[in-house]
């Protein structure tokens, strides 16, 4: 972690004249979307969702004078969801604070630039984690090696990486730490290595999450979205097998490409069959761009030129699938499909964004290691929130995985 001195400033304090700018990839679309609302009430006990698993099946076709058949009644679960707790943390050094306010020695204010900084990375985090499973994995390792220098497939690559993150390394089933290390490099999508501050030996295979957070992640659309392929048997406390109806759709690709007809698949053989009916008005497809660009070069969704037109502009009007919208986001993983109807995917709130302030102030002073010095002249603050994700009724949530990825993603 990279404390914000004013050497760390340097790029806002004025030598020539021109515009700050930020130069990392801040979108958060999966995020902005789950995050719709004021979400359910959600306290330390959990949120239960009363749910009707079966009817009532007992009938029978009657002779004359015989009997009735024994009764029955619904059978009913509970199955619950717990919040998890994300802090996202800056710390500055006081003369920082003091000396860069914006004026007519600096381009901006350092503290303000900090805070609205901690607020989008945290948003952005928040998008990577919504899809995974809530391991907290950020990355999977390619080539084992006992290094500084680091390789990761190509699925994730690096693009959940920032620089400065401190990380754990852990074995496939992260029961074994390998070691702990920041990052040095300035990871962007695409790469597939990162440097460490500290050499790690790793095997082909580990997995990578932030530090101390290995398991303790929000539960992401990985899981939601599965049939116990990819996540847990269990999921909101009950369990996949015993209950099969609490199962999303899944189809597995085997590396074939995208194409119309496992499209259409997923909502002829698995969603219909599964819940009765496809809400077309309200589900959308979700897929990284290497999947868009496979779906684009299937056909062309082109605007219709109508009588009343004063121009001719042909184009894309958006891409879409039988009258689903399909959206691209660049964090979700590359080979595969969603389709996510979000009137079944859910917000639990427990406590909502905001600094911790308990004791009245955003910023605390950093305790001295020093002797004789009861603090340094550093303060940190801390973003964060009390929340989870969860579905009522996975069985409208499917996805398509294992697709192929086309070469150059």
């Amino acid at each position: 972690m990279a404390t914000g001195t004013i050497q760390q400033a340097e790029g806002i304090l004025k030598v020539t004249t021109g515009e700050y700018t930020r130069n990392w990839e801040d979108s958060a679309m999966l995020y902005n979307r789950l995050n719709k609302g004021s979400g359910n009430a959600l306290s330390d006990r959990g949120f239960e969702i009363p749910t009707e698993i079966s009817a009532n099946w007992n009938h029978t076709w009657m002779t004359d004078g015989g009997a009735y058949p024994a009764g029955g009644s619904v059978k009913t679960i509970r199955p619950s969801v717990y919040f998890k707790e994300y802090i996202h943390s800056l710390r500055l050094t006081i003369r920082a604070i003091r000396t860069i306010k914006g004026d007519k020695s600096s381009v901006k204010n350092w503290l303000s630039i900090n805070l609205d900084g901690a607020m989008e990375a945290a948003k952005k985090m928040c998008n990577r984690y919504a899809y995974g499973t809530g391991d907290g994995v950020l990355g999977t390792v390619s080539a084992g090696a006992s290094s500084t220098t680091q390789t990761f497939n190509n699925d994730q690559n690096v693009r959940y990486f920032g620089n400065g993150m401190s990380l754990d390394f852990w074995d496939s089933t992260q029961s074994v730490l390998r070691g702990t290390a920041s990052v040095t490099s300035f990871p962007i999508p695409g790469q597939t290595t990162i440097t460490l501050s500290t050499s790690v030996s790793t095997t082909a295979g580990d997995v990578v999450t932030i530090h101390g957070g290995s398991n303790q992640a929000i539960t992401g659309i990985k899981a939601i979205v599965d049939d116990t392929t990819e996540a847990g048997v269990m999921f909101q406390s009950t369990s996949r097998n015993t209950y099969p109806n609490y199962r999303a759709q899944v189809i597995d690709a085997d590396s074939a490409s995208l194409d119309l007809e496992i499209l259409t698949q997923m909502i002829g053989a698995k969603i219909q069959v599964q819940y009765g009916k496809t809400n077309r008005d309200r589900t959308e497809l979700w897929a990284y761009p290497s999947q868009t660009a496979a779906f684009q070069s299937l056909g062309y969704n082109l605007k219709r030129i109508e009588g009343g037109s004063k121009s001719v502009k042909l184009g894309y009007t958006s891409y879409e699938f039988q009258g689903m919208a399909f959206t691209e986001d660049v964090d979700c993983d590359k080979d595969r499909v969603y389709y996510l109807d979000f009137d079944k995917l859910e917000k639990f709130v427990a406590r909502g964004w905001g600094w911790i302030d308990d004791d009245g102030s955003i910023l605390r002073l950093i305790p001295s290691s020093t002797s004789g010095s009861a603090y340094d002249a550093q303060c940190e603050g801390y973003w964060g929130a009390d929340y989870n994700f969860g579905s009522p009724d996975p069985r409208p949530l499917g996805k398509i995985i294992d697709l192929d990825v086309p070469t150059g993603y």
